[in-house]
């Protein structure tokens, strides 16, 4: 694993999403989460960080932490399952750094040792668990240890072992275990760049309820289906990589460039029935050399425009059913970015081909976006990375 980051960064992301639902809202009959004042679609950052999770375990063999998780399981059976990893995770330290019939004897009694709040009330239990065939002096060597297990330890193994703790920390409790770390990554909401339209659709699909010989001579009935999707959203996802938390949960840049495969290809393998028809189109990295430095508020640099250049009206932007159908503003984008360019190491970003970009105006080749971060911005040829993703 490559070092600890040292440097802050940002993370722009545009992904769009065609007749599907980006994130429904289980207390609405998840409808696509939309803000009322302003029509705008939007997706919570949750949604996002459960996608590159889902993609880090499926297709890069990554241990993740937080799984998914049906929303009736929320509250206290989650909390149940996630103090069961930890305490699992304890039992795996033990057996590693005490073994045999010793940490045979603590595992066995371990729920009971953890209940005790009070370090006198738990060196109680731990010695009833071990008996009397181990002496004093050895269970208070042992004891001593597990606790330094209990706390230190199940913490190193915790974020050394789940890449989703050391990108977005985490509150972990259970008994008298437990870790509070906030993540280094952290996204705002996404929002859509236009005021969306929503459809709602309603069909019907037979079920057999009576066996038959075969499905057609089974007594069927006919099942309802409702549910709401957006024709076209293009949303936008803005967040900030902070190297001080980095420290706390051992963030590397072999995580980041995990975190950024995730963010894309994740997207691009949500084909679920209610997920399929999203693309990512624009991914945006931005490395700073000084420590406590960003720009801020990128996302609100980026603009939807008409195919001829002109702001959209609300009726146009409800009406959007394709990336083709608009250009991506980003001279606001830009020109931050030049203002900041001292500031600046490098400028990582992946864009999508069929992406219309535009600055001042001009229209960008597929080629053009590198050579405007170089020339636009000011920066070398080094510092611009066309990621491979």
């Amino acid at each position: 694993m490559s070092d600890i980051i040292k440097n802050r960064s940002e993370i722009l992301f545009l992904y769009d999403v065609t007749d599907a639902n980006p994130n429904g809202d289980p207390m609405e009959e998840n409808r696509p989460r939309i803000d009322e004042e302003t029509g705008v679609n939007i997706v919570t950052d949750v949604r996002l960080k459960r996608t590159i999770r889902d993609y880090l375990r499926d297709f890069k063999g990554q241990n993740i932490f937080i799984q998914a998780e049906k929303v009736i399981e929320e509250g206290t059976e989650l909390i149940k399952a996630r103090g069961a990893k930890l305490i699992e995770e304890i039992e795996k330290i033990l057996e590693d750094e005490i073994g045999g019939d010793e940490a045979k004897k603590i595992v066995e009694k371990l729920d009971e040792i953890l209940k005790e709040g009070s370090k006198g009330n738990r060196l109680e239990k731990f010695n009833e668990a071990l008996g009397d065939a181990v002496d004093e002096e050895r269970k208070m060597e042992l004891f001593e240890k597990f606790e330094e297990i209990r706390t230190k330890k199940l913490r190193e193994k915790l974020f050394d072992k789940f890449i989703d703790l050391r990108l977005f920390g985490a509150t972990l409790a259970v008994a008298n275990i437990g870790v509070q770390e906030t993540g280094p990554i952290q996204f705002k909401f996404g929002k859509s760049l236009h005021k969306v339209d929503v459809n709602f659709y309603k069909g019907s699909i037979t079920m057999p309820v009576e066996p038959g010989e075969g499905f057609r001579k089974g007594k069927r009935q006919a099942e309802f289906s409702e549910e709401y999707k957006l024709p076209y959203s293009l949303i936008c996802f803005y967040g900030i990589v902070n190297e001080n938390a980095a420290k706390n949960t051992g963030l590397s840049e072999d995580d980041i460039k995990l975190l950024l495969d995730g963010i894309w290809n994740g997207t691009k393998n949500l084909i679920t029935r209610s997920k399929i028809g999203q693309m990512p189109r624009f991914l945006l990295r931005v490395v700073y050399k000084e420590n406590n430095f960003h720009i801020g508020d990128l996302d609100k640099m980026i603009k939807l425009k008409n195919k001829d250049g002109n702001d959209l009206s609300e009726e146009e932007q409800e009406k959007i059913r394709d990336i083709s159908e608009v250009k991506v503003d980003i001279s606001e984008l830009i020109g931050a970015l030049n203002d900041y360019k001292d500031k600046i190491e490098r400028i990582e970003f992946k864009a999508d081909k069929r992406v219309t970009f535009v600055v001042n105006g001009s229209v960008l080749t597929n080629d053009g976006l590198k050579n405007e971060f170089i020339r636009k911005v000011g920066l070398q040829n080094n510092q611009v990375i066309e990621l491979e993703l």
